[in-house]
């Protein structure tokens, strides 16, 4: 008996192996099924042998051996392929027509719809008869005048031109100063005097002008001027000469200025000369010296 169960747990030894392999394996291919088969073979003969043995051995049985652990589940075998679709059955009566449904209330008014797209151009129309002449419109005012355009490129330059023929002697120029001379003349404040008929004439007269302040207040002036023009008595003035003294306040010490200066001009011929004065508050005037140059 004991060698029977050795035999046996022989034979476990031996599938153990099997059984690892096909839960490690998704599907049995056919080298698996031709081990589990020599595998079976095996079992076969040791339990042949066993039995043999057993015969051997006392047949009074031994006492029962504890429930053996439940093997590993195998592995579930591929899904079928699905059956083939059953036929369409017939179509079905069709059923009453349910009763009419109560009216619903007047939705709200929709917004406005979008303008419509423009239409399509319509086919044109005959030429119309040509109208009447119109009436001449009115002269158009003046348009501005256009801006001027841009500087054209300078031209080549030209050939030099022949020399033209010498021209007419010109008319003699006016006639120089000639000669001056220079004349001291003893003219008086007051008089009227003609330099020269026939030629302009420089005329310069040194005049002198003193004044004395006031002791009030007050201010004392002394001019001289030269008048000229072509009057037999002139009043248009040509120079002047001035002196002014003045005080602001009351003093005791009276001063006195004096000024000389040149009254200068250039007579025409003809034109006529007078040299007057005027005094305001206290002073005086005198010609010191006196010059007139003819030119010409």
């Amino acid at each position: 008996m004991s060698r029977q169960i050795h035999i046996l747990a022989l034979v476990g030894l031996v599938a153990a192996p099997i059984s690892a392999q096909s839960l490690s394996s998704r599907a049995i291919d056919a080298a698996a099924r031709q081990q589990a088969e020599n595998a079976w073979l095996m079992a076969q003969r040791a339990m042949q042998r066993a039995n043999s043995a057993a015969a051997s051995v006392s047949t009074t049985p031994g006492p029962k051996g504890d429930t053996g652990a439940q093997g590993i589940p195998g592995v579930p075998g591929p899904q079928g392929l699905p059956g083939i679709p059953g036929a369409k059955g017939d179509k079905g009566d069709r059923g009453d027509a349910g009763a009419t449904g109560s009216t619903g209330a007047t939705g709200a008014q929709g917004l406005p719809g979008l303008p419509g797209g423009i239409g399509l151009t319509g086919a044109k129309g005959d030429k119309g008869d040509k109208g009447d002449k119109g009436d001449t419109g009115a002269t158009g005012a003046q348009g501005l005048p256009g801006k001027d355009g841009a500087t054209g490129p300078q031209g080549p330059i030209g050939l030099t031109g022949a020399t033209g023929a010498t021209g007419a002697q010109g008319p003699a120029g006016p006639s120089g100063l000639g000669t001056v001379l220079s004349t001291t003349s003893t003219r008086a404040i007051g008089t009227a005097f003609q330099p020269s008929a026939t030629k302009p004439v420089l005329v310069s007269y040194s005049c002198r002008t003193q004044v004395t302040n006031p002791l009030l207040i007050g201010t004392s002036v002394a001019t001289c001027t030269l008048l000229s023009d072509a009057a037999a008595t002139p009043t248009t003035e040509r120079a002047r000469v001035e002196a002014t003294s003045g005080v602001g306040l009351t003093v005791s010490i009276a001063l006195t200025t004096s000024n000389t200066a040149p009254l200068t001009y250039m007579v025409p011929a003809g034109h006529y000369v007078r040299i007057v004065s005027s005094v305001s508050g206290t002073g005086a005037v005198a010609l010191v010296s006196q010059v007139e140059q003819p030119l010409g």
